[in-house]
């Protein structure tokens, strides 16, 4: 239900910002603040259009929030470590624009992913806090970032 209600949610926003406003002004037998009639004027039951200023999103980009959401609601992910599984071509296969878009763009606190990655290693193999803290920053591993290593550690009370 969770992932559903994201996934309408981004398409919701989506077709907001693509989106055309029409306002159909009806102002017959109206008048304005000194009594004149506004009978008269050329814009009465003319709509006025105005487009969206907000730029349309790609399918592709679109997609790739959506895998980048499904990830981290089913498993911990850093930013950097998700961007790479979607970027991938042992991954996901998006562009990096579009994978670094989605990875921006979703709905996460990469602190508590770190949590979630820390105590997994912990129940799996424990680990000192430096190590810990090691493990979640390396380049060949989680790739978090120093500072949400240590909010982990600090949360597991290491």
């Amino acid at each position: 239900m969770k992932k559903f209600l994201v996934i309408a949610a981004m398409l919701f926003s989506c077709m907001a910002a693509c989106s055309v406003v029409v306002v159909a002004s009806s102002m017959s037998s109206q008048t304005d603040s000194t009594g004149s009639s506004l009978d008269n004027l050329d814009s009465v039951d003319k709509p006025v259009v105005k487009e969206s200023s907000k730029p349309k999103i790609s399918k592709a980009r679109l997609n790739a929030v959506r895998s980048a959401q499904d990830y981290v609601d089913l498993m911990d992910f850093s930013k950097e470590g998700l961007f790479h599984q979607l970027s991938a071509s042992t991954g996901d296969h998006y562009k990096e624009s579009d994978a670094r878009y989605a990875v921006n763009h979703i709905k996460v606190d990469w602190n508590e992913e770190a949590y979630g990655s820390a105590k997994s290693y912990q129940e799996l193999m424990p680990m000192s806090r430096s190590g810990l803290i090691h493990q979640l920053t390396s380049s060949a591993g989680d790739k978090y970032t120093k500072a949400q290593a240590v909010y982990a550690a600090n949360k597991l009370k290491l």
